[in-house]
């Protein structure tokens, strides 16, 4: 995609935050109606209008529902712009390529952003949990060379049910706050995600990853 594509939604999504701060009501906001007061309608709104993100129709955005593996895996793939993989064999028995999935998925396998649940499986249609979202972001803030080194001095009360493999990721998207506890002391690890919560994680790595900053080369 190169500095063209970041250049393009530089511009956009400047000219969605100073709609915001001026308080201008934006064209796309009406497109779905379920957002209307909901919590994370700017957020949203910015990376639809980005290109990044889709409703679930033309008028539904759906986001309290449950997002799979699969579809969290393509949109941060779409939203780090990592360039496509089309493998000749499939990695897990369960991401074929006539799944509309294959080619996020794959390409989010090069990357080293996922892995599978054993025995040669994806579960790709199985809905991601938060600790499985902390675990994919940090690995995206490492492919991208951010910082991660970081203390978390926070503590949630349901740090004993936090797998092995995730404490790390838990701690670090604590620090950046890219994912946050659920205000009541606790960080749900083996809680779902909704849609709009992974949307606006999405929001938070782009944000943090400077893309809009980003110079030409």
């Amino acid at each position: 995609m190169g500095f063209i594509f970041f250049r393009k939604t530089s511009i956009v999504l400047a000219v969605v935050m100073l709609l915001q701060i001026l308080g201008v009501s934006m064209s796309f906001a009406s497109q779905f109606a379920d957002l209307e007061g909901h919590w994370a309608k700017t957020n949203i709104e910015a990376m639809v209008a980005l290109g990044l993100v889709n409703g679930v129709d033309d008028t539904t955005f759906a986001p309290d529902r449950q997002i799979t593996r699969a579809e969290f895996a393509t949109l941060l793939v779409r939203t780090l712009e990592l360039q496509e993989q089309n493998p000749s064999t499939n990695t897990f028995a369960d991401v074929t390529s006539v799944d509309w999935f294959f080619k996020a998925v794959e390409t989010a396998v090069a990357a080293k952003l996922v892995s599978g649940k054993g025995d040669g499986l994806f579960i790709p249609q199985g809905n991601i949990t938060r600790q499985e979202m902390a675990v994919m972001i940090q690995r995206a803030l490492v492919l991208k060379g951010i910082n991660l080194d970081v203390q978390n001095t926070e503590t949630y009360t349901d740090e004993a049910d936090f797998a092995p493999w995730a404490t790390e990721a838990i701690n670090v998207v604590t620090v950046l706050k890219i994912i946050t506890g659920n205000g009541d002391g606790a960080f749900s690890p083996n809680s779902n995600a909704t849609r709009a919560q992974a949307v606006v994680v999405l929001h938070r790595i782009y944000s943090l990853m400077g893309l809009l900053l980003r110079p030409a080369n």
